[in-house]
């Protein structure tokens, strides 16, 4: 995985961390595709000093739906974990994907968990539409906003690939601005192709 732009974000994270002056918890929202799970998934590793892309690492936790919703179960499993020492680094990380998805009971459970921090944990809940949330999630999170990649950046990325000049000059305009679409239509050419129908229709 690969952070594209969202430079101001990192350098803000990696310096609370150096400080030790970490939240116990983070929300980041911003548009859907715009390099939200990427970012956190790359501070994740920064904190763990390790790669958790196969989130097999015993200190990090990753939650996403199951059936369109977060469940309660979920929840209480990863309150369960996060109570625990972390096992092989100095800190615990959840990561809670689609965060709106999480349904009443699933948020109230949560909250017991915002409302009493344990040692070196961090949680990140990952959502495009906070007003989803409620408000003493929301009270209890540091919000980090994510915006669209500068063009520059999108063209940096672009020219470290092997690509015509006309994949370039269309991806480029295709993505506005979002890391996450670039990213599909890199390495998938049948989105790229399908977004050109789109355009031609």
């Amino acid at each position: 995985m690969e952070i594209i732009g969202h430079q101001k974000q990192w350098n803000f994270l990696k310096k609370a961390a150096e400080l030790n002056r970490l939240s116990h918890a983070y929300l980041f929202t911003g548009q859907d595709k715009i390099g939200k799970k990427t970012f956190a998934f790359e501070f994740a590793n920064h904190l763990l000093q390790q790669d958790v892309g196969k989130r097999q690492h015993p200190d990090f936790i990753f939650i996403e739906p199951e059936k369109k919703e977060i469940q309660i179960g979920q929840i209480r499993e990863c309150i369960w974990k996060f109570s625990l020492k972390p096992f092989i680094s100095s800190f615990k990380v959840a990561i809670i994907d689609q965060a709106h998805c999480m349904n009443q009971e699933s948020q109230n459970s949560l909250l017991k968990t915002l409302e009493e921090p344990r040692g070196k944990a961090v949680l990140i809940l990952i959502t495009e539409y906070p007003e989803a949330l409620l408000p003493t999630i929301l009270s209890r999170c540091e919000i980090v906003k994510f915006f669209p990649a500068k063009k520059k950046e999108i063209e940096k990325y672009l020219e470290a690939q092997k690509l015509s000049k006309k994949e370039f000059g269309e991806i480029t305009n295709y993505c506005r601005g979002k890391p996450g679409l670039l990213g599909d239509f890199v390495r998938q050419p049948r989105k790229l192709e399908n977004q050109r129908r789109i355009r031609e229709d």
